[in-house]
């Protein structure tokens, strides 16, 4: 996955449940090479009733959300978001 860049939740697996697993991998993956820390903040959107391109920008708001709000979090928008 790319910086920034919307992705599918894993099919059958509730999206916040499955992102919160990566999410942790991300935080616990030692990079060895170099001081890093390297963590991951994503949106969720749900595709209800409610064009592609409205529920990637709802995604893309609630990732926005989840940086200001500190960073290395899920966010699930809201149907307002």
């Amino acid at each position: 996955m790319a910086a920034n860049e919307p992705t599918t939740p894993l099919p059958g697996h509730p999206a916040h449940m499955a992102m919160e697993r990566i999410r942790q991998k991300v935080e616990q993956t030692p990079y060895t090479q170099h001081q890093l820390t390297v963590t991951l903040s994503a949106g969720i959107a749900c595709y209800i009733e409610t064009s592609s391109t409205r529920m990637l920008d709802r995604a893309d708001k609630a990732m926005y959300q989840a940086k200001q709000a500190g960073r290395n979090r899920i966010v699930i928008a809201s149907s307002s978001v």
